[in-house]
């Protein structure tokens, strides 16, 4: 089970998809509620809204490798944050 989406709704969205030659991009957002601990943050239950950007290298119709770029700065300041977003210590 994914520690930010409750049981059978992610709330994940595609924005950008293209590809070129072996190389295949995507840029899409996660949202969702913290449910479960994530880094050492135990489940906070507060919405997070992310964007991640992925580069897979592809050979014959398989995904051979996988490079994965988010915000994880962005993501630890939202789910270690008060609700008026002043940092929780």
């Amino acid at each position: 089970m994914s520690t930010f989406c409750s049981p059978g709704s992610p709330q994940c969205s595609g924005d950008v998809l293209f590809g070129a030659g072996e190389s295949v991009c995507a840029r899409w957002r996660l949202g969702g509620t913290q449910v479960g601990a994530h880094g050492g943050i135990a489940a906070t239950d507060r919405e997070i809204d992310v964007e991640q950007r992925e580069v897979h290298e592809v050979a014959g119709a398989v995904v051979v490798e996988s490079w994965v770029y988010g915000d994880a700065r962005e993501l630890f300041r939202q789910i270690a944050s008060s609700p008026d977003g002043a940092p929780v210590r």
